[in-house]
């Protein structure tokens, strides 16, 4: 099973490499967990200055 890594733009991102940069870490994040996870990763709440990542341990992509 495929892995995937999904990033959302948002405006904190001061060049397009940062953005790149969190569909990477994503993709990493969706490929740790083995086949057939995804992994979302975006910006905190202002004020938080970090990157929030979630991740679904299996996920059916018809």
């Amino acid at each position: 099973m495929a892995s995937a890594g999904v990033a959302q733009w948002w405006p904190k991102y001061a060049v397009p490499t940062e953005f790149i940069h969190a569909a990477d870490q994503a993709l990493y994040e969706a490929k740790r967990g083995g086949g057939g996870h995804i992994a979302l990763v975006y910006p905190a709440p202002e004020g938080e200055g970090e990157i929030i990542q979630e991740w679904q341990p299996h996920a059916a992509v018809p």
